[in-house]
């Protein structure tokens, strides 16, 4: 969903005005692979609104990645359900509502099925993006070496990636913090206070 030009806010708002009014008309039963299709752009929509109560949007917008993928299988349409997956990670990450240890897992689990369809031999700049974000994931969840290895595998593929000069202080400073977590005594962890996240 792109916009050339216009207000972007209203362009949002309508889309998801848009969205809506499709799905009074595409049902799950009537237009199975449209509704999906609607659901996953609502979703997409809502998520860029800069109005309104952004934790209910964001509910909102989660309960419409859960729509799609009850239609919408990696058998159908792999892609597919690897970038509904991704998004839906993203999603719980940012998630205010909830238990946020909980949400950590759920964002967690979400990139893992990603990152089945989103190989780096098959998708390398979707994979070092999936990775990154799983990065951050496990390091708030305090699952610190394979933090550690996925964030060694990212700087391993280094300026391959198109968003390197943007990520690579944060991704650097990041592996630092971790080594160093990973090489604590398992009493002087328990002892210590959690992560703080990565902003990215």
């Amino acid at each position: 969903m792109r916009w050339a030009d216009g207000d972007r806010a209203a362009n949002v708002q309508e889309a998801v005005t848009c969205y809506r009014l499709v799905l009074e008309v595409w049902t799950r039963e009537t237009a199975p692979k449209k509704w999906f299709a609607a659901q996953a752009n609502l979703a997409f929509a809502l998520r860029r609104q800069t109005s309104g109560d952004a934790a209910a949007t964001m509910e909102e917008a989660l309960a419409c990645y859960r729509y799609a993928l009850e239609i919408l299988t990696r058998e159908y349409n792999a892609r597919q359900w690897a970038t509904v997956q991704f998004c839906m990670g993203t999603a719980y990450a940012e998630r205010v509502y909830g238990d946020k240890v909980t949400n950590w897992e759920e964002a967690v689990a979400c990139y893992r099925c990603a990152l089945e369809v989103r190989t780096r031999e098959a998708t390398p700049q979707m994979w070092a993006n999936t990775t990154w974000r799983m990065v951050v994931a496990l390091e708030a969840r305090e699952h610190w070496a394979e933090a550690l290895e996925r964030a060694h595998a990212l700087l391993a593929f280094g300026r391959e990636w198109q968003w390197w000069d943007e990520t690579e202080a944060s991704l650097v400073a990041l592996v630092a913090q971790l080594e160093r977590k990973v090489d604590q005594p398992p009493v002087a962890r328990a002892v210590n206070d959690p992560p703080r996240g990565v902003d990215n």
